[in-house]
């Protein structure tokens, strides 16, 4: 029977993703898969439905030995379920494209992690017109290194070291499976932090508000950022190890602190969990201190390893990629209340029942009732953690520069599995307050009334739809076949998706002097390089007051050469 209820959950489970995403096709390097119709596995899941029911009802005297079997299986059930959702929602439907600054910032260095070029000359210089900066040089994502003759890249390592790794496994393509399949086990994760806090049913509601969040939804299936991994790896460190997962946890601590180096501090929660177990703990019980030393083995390297990289790349172990200064630049602290305020708005906007509760889930905590069956210390001891992980999040980005787009939210991922555990504790324990038969139907409508808000937003935003992304690779492979080898490639968001698909050499368009512009291509076509300029749409405008009255290119009143939905590529030069 318990096969069959597994064949019933995954066939379901695929027979819902293939209707709901029209089918797909996985491929990994050789290997192809392709799932087109729900027909087939609906049947399936209905027979050993079927079959499952007859098992039980002929299996069990007293007909309570299923349902009680049933009432501790679901709650997994459900959560592997919608973890597996969003795995092939996020490889059949995200945008697998390295395009603008970020997406091409971490799949570009992936590659050069794959293939051990961790610090490449940069291409061009022999190309470069006397005058003209070196910076122009660089694409998005990348600064020189102290050599000025090196690439280094801005961005952490964390997310591009565990692409490497799928990409050594099964290609560049590969690459892209990392977030969907990271999405998944901070679902899991997510599941696991809420039993802990108030049983499985607690656990399962929390990865179901986890899965229908819009900001988490709109990173899955948009192209590649580093929020969502980090998001993954602090869920998992959070989840109070035993001794033999404690060093799983530490490590789990580690690529998130390679993931996103500035969120360091964020260690300190469980680490401090940990010690707080281990000082309580008697003097015979070396169990808690065992705990805290393998969880510090497993994330201190992390930390070393970050002042390595960035003494190799930048020539200090305390410069990032984003160079020095930060607490003058990205971090000030007049910047504390227009986040404060967008923070709020936006969370109110998008995830407004599930932050309602979370909200409130304390003081519901603290009034139920210390001797219920489902209170424990160590329940209230996983809400204070999730409690203090959520606002230290807040607190990691409450003075960090300001954004006008509401999925800016997804700096605050990684507080969002905390966040939805609070919500669920909360409306568990409201619950508990009701009588006994009125119990289940309060978390059932609580629970449809965050659904149908958080949905409705997403179709409202248009929160999974990210097909304006592909134009970075459509653009990028449309170069490779209509652009000649020996060709320069203006640009600024498409500086690295040109390299990326194409292999072309660009120059920043941005960070060319208005005046010289005019003479840079004169002098790149006199040595012998067709020389193009890409814009995306919304780059027109600043091209063409950058260089107004001063470049004859800048009215572009040539046809393009080419275009596809969102850019477009001209030749420039002479008639």
């Amino acid at each position: 029977m318990r096969w069959l209820a597994a064949i019933t959950y995954l066939a379901l489970s695929w027979a819902v993703l293939v209707k709901a995403t029209g089918g797909f096709v996985l491929s990994l390097g050789w290997f192809h898969f392709s799932s087109r119709s729900a027909r087939n596995p609906f049947l399936i899941a209905l027979v050993s439905l079927v079959a499952t029911w007859a098992l039980s009802r002929g299996g069990h005297r007293d007909g309570r030995a299923v349902p009680a079997t049933w009432k501790r299986a679901w709650p997994p059930l459900v959560a592997g379920f919608v973890a597996l959702a969003l795995v092939i929602l996020g490889v059949a439907k995200g945008a697998h494209v390295a395009g603008g600054a970020d997406s091409y910032g971490y799949v570009s260095q992936a590659h050069m992690w794959a293939t051990g070029a961790l610090k490449p000359a940069a291409p061009g210089y022999d190309v470069l017109p006397p005058g003209l900066s070196s910076d122009t040089l660089l694409p998005l994502g990348y600064r020189f290194a102290p050599d000025r003759r090196s690439l280094a890249p801005m961005y952490a390592p964390g997310l591009p070291m565990q692409m490497a790794l799928f990409e050594r496994l099964g290609g560049q393509g590969a690459v892209f499976y990392v977030m969907p399949l990271l999405m998944g086990v901070a679902v899991w994760a997510t599941y696991l932090l809420g039993a802990r806090a108030g049983g499985r049913r607690v656990g399962a509601v929390a990865a179901v508000l986890l899965a229908a969040s819009p900001a988490v939804l709109f990173q899955l299936t948009h192209a590649p950022m580093s929020d969502l991994p980090a998001a993954a790896w602090w869920t998992v460190a959070l989840v109070r190890p035993s001794r033999s997962a404690a060093l799983l946890c530490g490590l789990a601590a580690g690529a998130a602190i390679l993931t996103r180096p500035n969120l360091v501090l964020l260690a300190i929660v469980p680490g401090a969990s940990l010690l707080w177990s281990a000082l309580r703990s008697s003097s015979t019980d070396t169990g808690a201190w065992h705990r805290l030393t393998l969880f510090a083995a497993g994330s201190i390297p992390a930390c070393a390893a970050v002042g390595v990289l960035n003494d190799y790349w930048y020539g200090s172990p305390f410069v990032s990629g984003y160079g020095e200064g930060l607490a003058g630049t990205l971090y000030r602290w007049e910047h504390f209340w227009p986040n404060v305020q967008r923070y709020a708005s936006w969370m109110l906007e998008t995830e407004g029942p599930t932050a309602a509760l979370a909200g409130l889930a304390l003081a519901v905590f603290r009034r139920s009732d210390r001797n219920s069956a489902d209170d424990s210390a160590d329940a209230r001891h996983v809400v204070a953690i999730c409690a203090t992980f959520a606002l230290s999040v807040w607190l990691s980005y409450v003075f960090y520069m300001p954004f006008d787009a509401w999925w800016t939210l997804r700096f605050l991922l990684p507080a969002f599995p905390a966040v939805c555990v609070l919500a669920s504790v909360g409306v568990f324990r409201a619950a508990a307050w009701l009588p006994v038969t009125l119990r289940s139907q309060l978390v059932a409508a609580a629970l449809a009334v965050a659904l149908w808000f958080s949905l409705g937003v997403v179709r409202i935003y248009r929160a999974v739809e990210s097909s304006s992304e592909w134009r970075f690779a459509t653009m990028g492979r449309a170069l490779a076949q209509q652009v000649p080898r020996q060709s320069v490639v203006l640009a600024c968001l498409h500086s690295g998706s040109a390299r990326y698909y194409a292999d072309r050499l660009t120059l920043r368009w941005d960070l060319i002097p208005p005046s010289q512009l005019d003479s840079t291509v004169a002098a790149l076509q006199a040595r012998g390089y067709a020389t193009f300029l890409l814009l995306d749409d919304e780059e027109e405008g600043l091209f063409r007051s950058r260089f107004a009255s001063v470049s004859r290119f800048a009215a572009l009143d040539r046809a393009p050469q080419t275009t596809v939905p969102g850019a477009a590529l001209y030749r420039v030069g002479p008639e």
